[in-house]
């Protein structure tokens, strides 16, 4: 009759099978005393040859020294790993290791779900950090319409996020276990596009040796991802559209019909009903498409995540480049505040990425910013940013001269959109000869 320790072991064994998770836990000399990674049970963790056993080594080592929690990523098999490192304590003692392996995305699952810090709500949603409120809903939009097939338009300002609302989507569906396949359409030429969506046979052309599957083929039971979408060009879009209604499709060189199972999540920062206006983009294609839209705020008018965003970033690249804890100074806090943040996340992530690695003290000052970003504080810290007062005129002036009237770096030294720049321009009669 087997005993409890050994149906608990089966238990743990199946439970961690299931989550598709190889736990790995040592003593203090580095013995394992407890794995379900095949390759290593009854065996010591040392400086193997292999690169893999070595990732793990490095991990374990940062933690012994760090005394807290590490994570690091790899690559294998074309599959992104992640591991993370985390010391037992007995008490206040440490008294050993855990070391869990998976995939990334796994990852990003278990530490999904709503979190509590200073009695302010936020999010670590599949990679969605977030606390604001127009975030908060959107990510429950997302878990509403994750496990329907309906199509999911995202629309927002470069930057905002869209492949990781779409990968969010994908990810908490019943179809994340399939592919998830994205097709940037503002990067294929016209010529190469029906190849790259419905696929190639074989001797449909010269140079075609091998039958070759296209997008859409390769997303069967999982998410196709048109991002950019409003790039499509008008003939594309028409053969777009009989897919999205009959979900069927022909290789170019076979007559052979085929269906697939797909869910089409799409993205643009264009204005597609300005398009369709313009005849740049069929008015059928628009209301497939149209079907539940996610707009995506831009990072200016959802302030309560930048610095939650700079905490996380920070985070992250301090572990990357194996440096110490870092902060922002108050100067650096007060300017990301009234910065207008036109590259929105994207921009912060490798602003903070940039700042991580030049500073050289414990506190990220504004000079280890950007050099365009620098110039911009110093502008602002000299009271040179747009306000309303009786120099407002000479200000922006002041500043088109500097950018050699570029309207659009004038913008966004002053602070302000470009259709606000342009309204200004036109109340003081500002004329660029």
């Amino acid at each position: 009759m087997m005993d409890d320790f050994n149906l608990i072991k089966i238990a743990f064994n199946t439970i961690l099978n299931k989550l598709e998770v190889s736990i790995i836990i040592v003593n203090e000399n580095n013995d394992i005393i407890f794995t379900n990674h095949k390759d290593l049970q009854g065996k010591k963790l040392d400086n193997r040859k292999d690169k893999i056993y070595t990732i793990y080594l490095n991990v374990l080592e940062k933690t012994k020294r760090s005394k807290k929690k590490n994570i690091s990523y790899y690559t294998v098999d074309d599959e992104e790993k992640c591991v993370m490192c985390s010391p037992l304590k007995k008490d206040k003692d440490i008294v050993g290791y855990v070391i869990c392996i998976t995939s990334k995305e796994n990852f990003r699952v278990f530490n999904s779900g709503y979190k509590r810090k200073d009695d302010n709500k936020f999010v670590n949603f599949h990679g969605i950090i977030a606390q604001s409120e127009e975030m908060l809903n959107i990510i429950q939009l997302i878990e509403k319409l994750a496990n329907i097939d309906s199509t999911v338009l995202i629309i927002g300002e470069t930057g905002t996020g869209k492949e990781l609302i779409a990968k969010a989507l994908h990810n908490s569906s019943k179809r994340r276990k399939k592919p998830f396949i994205k097709v940037n359409c503002g990067a294929i030429p016209e010529s190469l596009f029906e190849g790259e969506f419905f696929g190639v046979a074989k001797g449909a052309y010269t140079g075609a040796y091998t039958s070759r599957k296209g997008k859409i083929e390769s997303a069967d039971g999982g998410t196709l991802f048109l991002d950019e979408v409003g790039e499509l060009p008008l003939t594309m879009q028409v053969k777009l559209l009989r897919f999205l209604q009959e979900k069927e499709f022909e290789r170019i060189g076979d007559p052979t019909t085929y269906k697939v199972d797909v869910r089409i999540v799409a993205a643009t920062n264009r204005d597609l009903k300005k398009l369709v206006a313009q005849g740049k983009f069929r008015k059928d294609l628009f209301y497939r498409l149209n079907v539940f839209v996610i707009k995506v705020p831009p990072l200016r008018k959802r302030k309560k995540d930048i610095f939650l965003l700079t905490d996380y970033f920070l985070k992250l690249y301090c572990n990357k480049f194996n440096r110490s804890s870092l902060k922002i100074s108050e100067e650096v806090k007060k300017f990301f505040e009234e910065y207008y943040w036109p590259g929105n996340v994207r921009e912060l992530k490798h602003l903070i990425e940039y700042s991580v690695i030049m500073s050289k003290n414990d506190i990220i000052e504004p000079r280890d910013l950007p050099e365009d970003l620098y110039g911009y504080f110093k502008l602002n810290h000299n009271n040179n940013k747009l306000s309303c007062n009786n120099d407002e005129k000479t200000e922006i002036l002041k500043i088109l001269e500097k950018v050699k009237w570029n309207k659009t770096r004038a913008a966004k030294l002053l602070g302000i959109s470009r259709r606000t720049l342009y309204r200004k321009l036109s109340k003081y009669k500002i004329v660029d000869f």
